[in-house]
């Protein structure tokens, strides 16, 4: 089997690389960042098969180029976990932020998934949505609203999809450094790893799972 995870270089991606190499299943991690996706890769390399490919999912241009790539070969499993975050009030949050919060968490996810999809003769779609996909929080607002959406865009997409399964899921608040940036000094409920275990979860009890559901992690 084989996975590509986004945002596979660092924080709740990471974890959820590392689980899936620990099962034997071989990756494509997808980043941003060219140098801690070789730092993972060579980690990785020692129990599975590893390919990784710099690219910003919230460019239209830059998935087009990734999926024309022929190293990019048919895979099992698409974890959709790339995203970013501010927490300020809309009124006070300038257009780039709002621009580049749509761009990545939602826009990005559906243009990436659309993109996969022909790669994918059966398998698995998992979206990374939040716990902030199912209630709004102050100062969150766009965060939030990109989230709620990839909870809509999972459950109409389980719906058009005949042999891919496409779920949820949605993690509270984990221990990354996207999560130390926003909230300095607090400590959050989850760490990463918790949320890959729920990832792993779902891969492994999909044919049990109600196709569309948006699973929180526990």
């Amino acid at each position: 089997m084989r996975a590509v995870v986004t945002g596979g270089n660092r924080g709740i991606g990471l974890a959820i690389a590392r689980k899936l190499a620990d099962k034997g299943i071989d990756l494509i991690l997808v980043g941003k960042n060219r140098k801690t996706l070789e730092s993972v890769k060579k980690e990785l390399s020692e129990k599975v098969d590893v390919s990784v490919f710099a690219c910003d999912v919230g460019n239209d241009k830059e998935i087009k180029r990734l999926f024309k790539n022929k190293k990019i070969k048919g895979f099992d499993i698409l974890v959709n976990n790339a995203g970013v975050a501010y927490y300020e009030p809309l009124s006070e949050m300038d257009e780039r932020k709002i621009d580049e919060i749509i761009d990545v968490n939602l826009r990005g996810l559906i243009k990436f998934t659309k993109a996969a999809i022909p790669k994918m003769k059966k398998g698995i779609i998992i979206n990374i949505s939040s716990g902030a996909g199912k209630t709004g929080y102050s100062n969150f607002a766009v965060y939030c609203a990109t989230k709620f959406g990839v909870i809509g865009f999972t459950e109409s997409l389980a719906g058009e999809l005949d042999n891919i399964k496409v779920f949820a899921v949605c993690p509270g608040g984990t221990q990354t450094d996207m999560w130390e940036s926003l909230f300095p000094g607090e400590h959050a409920s989850y760490r990463p790893e918790d949320v890959a275990d729920t990832v792993m979860h779902v891969i492994e009890n999909s044919k049990r799972i109600r196709p569309g559901a948006a699973i929180d992690v526990r």
